[in-house]
């Protein structure tokens, strides 16, 4: 399989968007996005100035996406993925193993020392990411509260 993980340029922010809401409207995530606010909500992501993103290119489309950004932590600088997806079309093919990795030699050849990220308790998402090695931690715990 042929597939290529690049920086994310502007002109991706259109394909980027329409791939993310086929994403997270879907199961089992059935996010209300829409064009104009995943496009405000990317763009916002990617307004930061410590953002890093790519895409992987697979069959001559974007396929998906990471977008995060660096922050400074007490052992060192890490990255934080505020997002990360295939299109529902292209999941279990390998391309999300393919991003990731691809980005985790970036970024461990820049010094960079962990990468961590948020997801969803008992999702395929949470399964990907602990058969990549990733861990959860039981110490924290996610807290919101709707101000709606």
């Amino acid at each position: 399989m042929h597939a290529s993980v690049r920086p994310l340029r502007a002109d991706d922010l259109s394909s980027l968007a329409a791939a993310y809401i086929a994403t997270f409207n879907a199961a089992p995530w059935h996010d209300e996005w829409q064009t104009d606010t995943a496009l405000a909500y990317l763009g916002g992501l990617l307004a930061n100035p410590a953002c890093r993103a790519w895409v992987i290119e697979h069959e001559g489309g974007l396929a998906g996406a990471a977008i995060g950004h660096l922050r400074l932590w007490w052992q060192g600088t890490e990255l934080f993925i505020d997002e990360f997806f295939i299109g529902t079309a292209r999941q279990r093919s390998g391309l999300g193993q393919r991003l990731l990795a691809g980005i985790e030699a970036e970024l461990h050849a820049e010094g960079v020392v962990a990468v961590t990220l948020l997801t969803g308790r008992a999702t395929p998402a949470e399964a990907f990411y602990l058969a990549q090695g990733y861990r959860g931690n039981s110490d924290l715990q996610f807290m919101a509260r709707s101000l709606a």
